[in-house]
C-alpha cells in the first residue's frame, strides 16, 4: 500500500479544521452563557474562570483568556459572526478581542482575515504598546498579497471614525 500524497493529507487536514473551529465557537458561546448565569457560583470556585480551569483541565491563565474571548464574542456581534461562519479562527479572534471596540471590530476583522495569525498578533501588539501611536491604523492587503506581506497603514480616507 502506498502512502497518501501530501496534497491528500493537506485536504484532509483542512477539512478536519472546520469542525474544530465550530466546536471552539460553541464552547465559547456556552462558556459566556454559563458565566452570565453564574452557574459556577456555589460550587466552591472564586470565579467562572477558576471553575473552567478545573473543568477543562487547563491553566488558570488560559481559562481567564478563554472567558475573556467568550465575553467579547458575546458582546461584539461582528466578532461573533466572523467566528461562527469560520471567517476568523480562535487565534485571530483572541487578538481582535483584546483591542476591539464596537467601532473598530469590523476593521480589525478585515485586517485579521487578510494576514497570518502571528503577523496580525505581532502588529496589534506593537500598535497597542504605545499609547501615543500616531501611525495610521492597519489595513488589509489585497487578497493576492503574499503570505509574508507586511501590514500597511490605511490612507486617511479609510480610517475608522
Amino acid at each position: 500500500m502506498t502512502a497518501p500524497s501530501s496534497q491528500l493529507i493537506e485536504r484532509q487536514l483542512r477539512a478536519s479544521a472546520a469542525p474544530h473551529h465550530i466546536s471552539r465557537y460553541r464552547q465559547l458561546k456556552l462558556l459566556a452563557q454559563f458565566d452570565r448565569s453564574s452557574g459556577w457560583v456555589g460550587q466552591g470556585f472564586r470565579s467562572c474562570s477558576a471553575w473552567w480551569a478545573e473543568i477543562a483541565g487547563i491553566e488558570q491563565s488560559t481559562a481567564r483568556e478563554q472567558l475573556r474571548v467568550a465575553r467579547a464574542v458575546d458582546s461584539l456581534p461582528a466578532l461573533d459572526h466572523a467566528l461562527r461562519t469560520g471567517r476568523l479562527n480562535y487565534a485571530k479572534a483572541k487578538v481582535v478581542s483584546r483591542v476591539a471596540t464596537p467601532e473598530t471590530v469590523e476593521h480589525l476583522i478585515a485586517v485579521a482575515i487578510a494576514h497570518p495569525s502571528g503577523q496580525f498578533a505581532k502588529a496589534v501588539k506593537l500598535r497597542s504598546t504605545s499609547r501615543n501611536d500616531r501611525r495610521p491604523p492597519l489595513r488589509p492587503q489585497s487578497s493576492n498579497a503574499p503570505t509574508g506581506a507586511r501590514l500597511r497603514a490605511a490612507p486617511e480616507s479609510a480610517r475608522p471614525a
